[in-house]
């Protein structure tokens, strides 16, 4: 067909893969990470972006500082689950029953 080409279509990836010495360094940041949270957290990637970003291919500045964006995501995808909070117990079990009332509906909790 006209106007449709291939090549056009398929987009350039936005960020560059991180090479094997970004990796590294993440990794060796990589348990200071796991065991904070919030601000800290953020001192721990500021200086991870640091010290990878010597590490990363020579690339114009926006596209450095892009690069910021895909060290929060490794650290976030490989840092591992964060501690949850445990649910809050109300003390009682609650089922949960419907009861269609003329056409509508109408939610209640009963104590078993």
């Amino acid at each position: 067909m006209t106007g449709n080409d291939s090549q056009s279509d398929e987009e350039a990836p936005k960020h560059l893969p991180l090479n094997e010495e970004e990796v590294t360094v993440l990794e060796g940041y990589l348990e200071q990470w796991k065991s904070t949270s919030g601000a800290e957290g953020n001192v721990v990637w500021e200086d991870a972006t640091r010290e990878a970003w010597v590490k990363a291919p020579a690339m114009k500045p926006e596209s450095l500082r892009s690069q910021k964006n895909v060290y929060i995501k490794w650290l976030q995808n490989y840092g591992g689950k964060k501690k949850v909070k445990p649910p809050i117990d109300l003390g009682q079990k609650w089922t949960y029953r419907c009861d269609n009332h003329i056409g509508a509906r109408h939610v209640y909790l009963h104590k078993p």
